[in-house]
């Protein structure tokens, strides 16, 4: 899944920071666009996605608001995109 964060003025850098020490995430980048932030996770159940994102995220300081996105079927995924940019 997807989560997309907006950031109080300033704290980009911080947050980032901070939901890339989480395990729970497993990419986190900073965004032009509709969001500041989008991270992607793989969850086992509802109750650690719940965790995530009505607990964990939340209590990040300079996390303004967060909305959760969830992809039905992929359609293209390139294994080597993940090194674009390095």
């Amino acid at each position: 899944g997807f989560v997309g964060i907006n950031t109080v003025d300033g704290s980009v850098r911080q947050v980032c920071e901070q939901l890339a020490a989480l395990p729970e995430l497993n990419f986190v980048a900073t965004m032009l666009g509709r969001y500041d932030i989008i991270c992607t996770f793989m969850l086992g159940d509802s109750e650690q996605l719940q965790t995530l994102l009505h607990a964990k995220i939340p209590a990040i300081a300079g996390v303004r608001d967060i909305e959760s996105i969830q992809g039905l079927q992929v359609h293209k995924f390139d294994r080597h995109w993940s090194v674009l940019g390095r």
